[in-house]
This record gives C-alpha cells, structure tokens and sequence, in this order.
C-alpha cells in the first residue's frame, strides 16, 4: 500500500519518498519512478553545489581584481622617484609632516638640525646633525642638495644670500625670510601691499 506524509501538501521541505508498509511490493513502474525522483535529485543537488562553488570562485576573483586596483590607485598616488635632493634646515615638527608628505611622493628630504632625536629625523632621508645658523655649516649641507628650504625663519640669511649668488636654489629666496624674521618690517610688506593692517609703530 502506497502512503503519503499528511502534512506534505502543506510542507515547503518535506522529503517526497514514497513509503510502503511492510510486505508491499511497489510495481516496476512506480519502483522505477521512484529511483529517477532520487536520481534527478541528486543531479539538482550536484548543480546547486557546482553553482554555489562558481559563485565562490567568481567572489575570489572579484575581490582580488578589486584589490589589485586598489594597489594600482595607491600607485597612482607616487609621482615618480626624484634623484634631486631636498635640504631643510631645521627639523621641529613643521619639517616631520614636510618629511611625510615628500615619502609620499618619494621625494629624498636630509634635515640640518642641531638635536639628534628632533621630530623629522624618524622620518627623513637623512639627518645631518649640525646648527642651521652656522655659515659654515649650512655651506657644507647645501653643497650635498639640490634646493634648500627652511622649516623656521631663525636662521642665517646672509649665508642664504651668499648661497644664492652661488647659484643655489633656495625656496623661500632670503629676501623673504629676511622680511619674516622682523615683524615691523613684515607690517611695512604688507602695508605696501595694500593689505588691511591695525597700527602699528617702530
């Protein structure tokens, strides 16, 4: 005698296997029905996994091309390795965030200041340790640069000058940081300038 499950009409998972009870001898046709159910199951199953597996697969491999094009973006950010190197006398904490911004565009940065552990020697290319008002000093360090800056106004603008007639590029000139170092006469520049200044006195 052929049995179905009652619930199976209102079951979304119910397994449909065909139950006999015992001494029951299924006909060869409804036997026959029965194993092409579990072999068409079986084949269902076996597609679901191979889908579910390619559904894997093609996550993998859109994630790795997504990360190689974040690796290609990081890339873009890099400018190009420059063999030109960037003197900076002083290296306080203005020249450590100098010094993260030029890594970023592989831009070499030696750093002339007088402290051994100062804020930019972690992050420099090279750390000349020496007083960036000193002639001589500031003579011999330009000499290893391409261009020389400053990271603070308190240094030796004669020498900046000297340099500069010698043919050495600095950035700010030191006719400019010689207008920084005195406050009167930045109010003068300004004040030329037609910059809005409150009064001011020698």
């Amino acid at each position: 005698m052929l049995l179905r499950c009652p619930s199976s009409a209102f079951c979304g998972h119910h397994r449909r296997d065909y139950i006999f009870s015992s001494g029951f001898k299924a006909p060869k046709t409804l036997e026959f029905a029965f194993r092409m159910e579990h072999i068409n199951r079986g084949k269902n199953e076996s597609r679901s996994s191979s889908l579910h597996m390619r559904k894997q697969i093609s996550c993998c491999q859109s994630s790795s091309i997504n990360h190689e094009d974040l690796s290609r973006k990081d890339e873009l950010l890099v400018h190009g390795v420059s063999d030109t190197i960037v003197g900076v006398l002083g290296g306080g904490q203005l020249g450590r965030m100098l010094c993260q911004a030029a890594s970023q565009m592989a831009i070499k940065v030696m750093i002339l200041d007088p402290l051994e552990s100062c804020p930019a020697s972690a992050l420099c290319y090279q750390h000349v340790v020496g007083s960036f008002d000193d002639s001589a000093t500031v003579q011999n360090f330009a000499k290893r640069c391409g261009v020389l800056t400053v990271e603070i106004e308190h240094v030796d603008v004669a020498t900046l000058e000297k340099l500069e007639q010698q043919g050495v590029v600095c950035h700010p000139k030191a006719s400019a940081i010689r207008i920084i170092q005195d406050k009167y006469l930045q109010k003068v520049h300004f004040s030329r300038h037609g910059i809005p200044l409150p009064d001011f006195v020698e």
